[in-house]
C-alpha cells in the first residue's frame, strides 16, 4: 500500500509533553490490607527504581514500612510479584538484589534476615500460618540455570533458615492459600509446556499439627482448563477461577461439586504472568468485591454467593489496576481509572459507600479538551473472523476544523497473552493530540474476550496478530478515517515481534516502531528464563520438531522482504528479549540499505523505566516520524 505520493505530515502543537508522559505512570504493586491498616508497594523512579512498602494506619497516617537500604521486590518467575505480605503488623517481604526473606515487626528498626544468604534462591507470594508461626512461599531455586527448580515450602519465623520444602515435583506453583483455621492448604501447580493460562491444575492438602502436608490430591483442572486464584470464604469455603465455561468465571467447591458463581460471558481475573494477584475477595461469608470485564472494559462489582446477583459498584471507573483488588468487612481497595482520569490508589468505604485516594500521582493539569475519547470496535479480519480494539481519533481543540486524513499508528500489546483496556494513557494522547490516529489492538489471542477467543493464537502467533492488526489499519482506511499512505505499527516484546512481523511479511505499513521486540524466534526459544522457556510451543509448535516454522515466523530470516524504514529501542540488560535480537537485525538492515535506527539504553532491562530514557523514546520516535513523512 506505501505509494511515492506526497506523504508530508506536519505534527500540531500539544500541551502534552514527555514529562506528563513520564509523570503518568503510577508504579504500585502488592496490595495488602491487615486489621485497620493498608500496605501497598510504590516504585519510585526518583531512587532508582526502589520498591518500598508503604502503610496508611485508619488515622490516615503514611509512613515507609522498610529503611531505605531496602527494596521489596522479587523475581520469582521473572515477572516477580507477590513480593511481601504482612499479618497482625508483622512483614515478610522479599528483598532484592540479595533475594533473602525478612521479616520487620511494628518494634523493629531494621529487617531481620529469615532466609539464608543465597541470591540463587528466590521467594514469592507468601502466606502467614498464625497458628504455626511460620510462613508459606513459593521457592525457586537458580543454582543451575539450566535446571531451576520450583517448591512450596514452610520457614519458621522463629527459627531462621529452617526451611522446609512441602511440596515439589511440579514444574511451577502459585497462590499458597490456608483455610481460615489453619487446617486445610490450597494452591495451583502447573508443568511445561503448558502456561497458566494454558492448563493447570488446583490442589489440596490437610496440615497436621506439626505442619506437615497430608494426603495432597488434585481437585479441580482434570479437562485441561485454566484454574487459578484460590481464596477461602471467611466460613471455610474454597472459592478460585476457571475457564471451564469458556470465560474465567468465579467458582466454589461445595463437597465435590463445582459451581459456577458467575455463569456470564465475562473474565474474572488477567492472565496470571505475576503471582499474588487477585480480582476477587471477601467482604463476608456471602459477598464478594470482584472486578470483570466485557469487551475489553473493566467493570468493579458487588456478588452474592447465595444467588449470584452482581451489582456494579463505581460506574464511573472502567480501569481496574494489575495490582488487582484487596477487601475486608469495612473496606475495599483498589488502583482504578477511566478513560479521562488516570489510575490512582483507591479505599471504597463499604458501609457509607464513600471513596477516597489513599495514594495518587495526580494527573497533569491538561485541558482535556486535549484527550481522545476511545472508541470500543470490532472489526472483520481474515477468514471472516472479527478482532477488537480501542480506535483513538486525533484531538487538538486547535485543529478541529482539520480536513486532513491523519497517520495512523497501530499499537500491538506485548504478551502475547495480554490485553489493551481504555484507561487514559498519555502516551496515546501525546500521539492523538499531535494529529495523530491510533488503534490500539486486542488482537485474537488476547484476554479478557473468553478462552475461545484467547486460544485462537494458538498455533498462529505471528499469523492472526499480523492479519489483524493489518485488518485493522485497512478497516479504518475503508471507512475514510486515515491516510492509507501513513500507516506506522509500533509494539512492545512480543508487540514489538508483531510490528516486525507485519513489517515483513506484508507491505501494509509504512514504518514501525520496535521497543524490546523478538527478531528471531529460534533465538528466543533457545535463550530465555524458565517460566517462558515453551510458550512457544502453543503459540508456535514444539522446539526443535518445528525449527522450520520458527525460521518461516522469524523476521530476523527474512530482511530480504522488509522495505519499509525501522526504529528500535532496546535496553542492554534484557533477561527476557536479549539485546542481540534488535542488535543483529539493525546489522542486516543497514547492510540492506533500509533506513533503521537502534537505540540501545545501558542500565535498562525489559521495560523501560528511567524517566530521562523514556522522555528519549518519545522523542526520537517524533523525530522518526518527522523524517518519514517530510522526506
Amino acid at each position: 500500500m506505501p505509494s511515492n505520493l506526497n506523504k508530508l505530515f506536519i505534527p500540531w502543537e500539544s500541551p502534552i509533553t514527555e514529562d506528563d508522559v513520564i509523570h503518568e505512570s503510577l508504579n504500585i504493586s502488592d496490595i495488602h490490607i491487615d486489621g485497620d491498616d493498608i500496605y501497598w508497594i510504590e516504585k519510585r523512579d526518583d531512587e532508582d527504581g526502589r520498591n518500598v512498602i508503604i502503610k496508611k494506619d485508619n488515622n490516615g497516617n503514611v509512613t515507609d514500612v522498610i529503611p531505605n537500604t531496602f527494596n521489596a521486590k522479587t523475581n520469582v518467575h521473572e515477572y516477580g510479584g507477590g513480593a511481601f505480605s504482612v499479618s497482625n503488623g508483622i512483614v515478610v517481604f522479599s528483598n532484592y538484589p540479595d533475594n533473602r526473606l525478612y521479616k520487620l515487626s511494628g518494634t523493629d528498626s531494621i529487617p531481620d534476615p529469615i532466609t539464608k544468604k543465597d541470591p540463587n534462591m528466590k521467594y514469592a507470594n507468601i502466606e502467614f500460618d498464625k497458628f504455626r508461626n511460620r510462613i508459606i512461599a513459593i521457592q525457586e531455586d537458580q543454582t543451575n540455570p539450566q535446571d531451576v527448580v520450583n517448591s512450596l515450602v514452610s520457614i519458621d519465623l522463629k527459627s531462621p533458615n529452617n526451611i522446609i520444602t512441602i511440596q515439589s515435583g511440579a514444574d511451577f506453583y502459585a497462590s499458597p492459600s490456608l483455610n481460615p483455621d489453619g487446617t486445610q492448604l490450597a494452591w495451583i501447580e502447573w508443568n511445561h509446556p503448558n502456561m497458566p493460562w494454558d492448563s493447570t491444575s488446583l490442589h489440596l492438602g490437610n496440615v497436621s499439627d506439626d505442619g506437615q502436608l497430608l494426603s495432597p490430591k488434585q481437585i479441580s483442572g482434570f479437562q485441561g482448563e485454566s484454574v487459578s486464584n484460590p481464596i477461602w470464604s471467611p466460613d471455610g469455603i474454597l472459592h478460585y477461577i476457571s475457564d471451564s465455561s469458556g470465560w474465567w468465571n468465579i467458582f466454589c467447591l461445595k463437597g465435590t461439586q463445582e459451581i459456577n458463581l458467575t455463569p456470564i460471558k465475562a473474565e474474572f481475573t488477567q492472565p496470571q504472568w505475576q503471582l499474588g494477584i487477585n480480582f476477587y475477595d471477601f467482604t463476608s461469608e456471602d459477598n464478594i468485591v470482584c472486578a470483570y470485564t466485557q469487551n475489553g472494559m473493566w467493570q468493579l462489582a458487588l456478588l452474592s454467593t447465595s444467588d449470584k446477583q452482581i451489582k456494579q459498584i463505581l460506574p464511573e471507573f472502567t480501569e481496574i489496576g494489575r495490582a488487582g483488588i484487596k477487601a475486608s468487612k469495612e473496606k475495599i481497595v483498589a488502583i482504578l481509572g477511566s478513560y479521562d482520569n488516570g489510575y490512582k490508589l483507591y479505599e471504597y468505604n463499604i458501609k457509607n459507600a464513600q471513596i477516597s485516594k489513599i495514594s495518587s500521582k495526580e494527573d497533569p493539569e491538561i485541558d482535556k479538551a486535549y484527550y481522545s475519547t476511545p472508541q470500543n470496535i470490532e472489526y472483520e479480519t481474515k477468514g471472516y473472523q472479527q478482532s477488537n480494539g480501542f480506535y483513538y481519533k486525533p484531538t487538538n481543540p486547535f485543529h478541529e476544523s482539520s480536513k486532513t486524513l491523519p497517520p495512523l499508528i497501530v499499537t500491538t500489546h506485548g504478551g502475547p497473552t495480554a490485553a489493551t483496556n481504555g484507561a487514559l494513557n498519555l502516551e496515546i494522547q501525546y500521539w492523538t493530540s499531535r494529529g495523530f490516529a491510533v488503534l490500539d489492538v486486542n488482537y485474537r489471542g488476547s484476554t479478557g474476550y473468553g478462552t475461545e477467543y484467547r486460544k485462537q493464537l494458538n498455533g498462529k502467533w505471528g499469523i492472526y496478530d499480523v492479519e489483524d492488526c493489518i485488518s485493522g489499519a485497512i478497516h479504518l482506511v475503508n471507512k475514510g478515517e486515515v491516510n492509507p499512505n501513513q500507516l506506522i505499527i509500533k509494539g512492545r516484546s512480543a508487540g514489538g515481534y508483531t510490528t516486525l512481523a507485519a513489517l515483513t511479511f506484508s507491505d501494509v505499513f509504512t514504518a514501525g516502531v520496535s521497543y524490546y521486540g523478538i527478531s528471531d524466534l529460534i533465538a528466543l526459544a533457545e535463550e530465555t528464563h524458565k517460566f517462558e522457556s515453551r510458550y512457544l510451543d502453543s503459540m508456535i509448535g514444539k522446539y526443535p520438531e518445528h525449527k522450520q516454522e520458527y525460521i518461516n515466523r522469524s523476521p530476523i530470516f527474512h530482511i530480504d522482504k522488509i522495505t519499509s524504514p525501522i526504529l528500535l529501542f532496546q535496553g542492554l540488560k534484557d533477561k527476557i528479549v536479549p539485546p542481540n535480537q534488535s542488535q543483529n537485525m539493525a546489522n542486516l538492515l543497514t547492510q540492506k540499505e533500509i533506513h533503521n535506527n537502534l537505540i540501545t539504553f545501558v542500565n535498562e532491562s525489559h521495560g523501560f523505566k528511567e524517566p530521562e530514557n523514556i522522555k528519549k523514546c518519545l522523542i526520537e520516535e517524533l523525530k522518526f516520524y518527522e523524517y518519514i513523512f517530510t522526506k
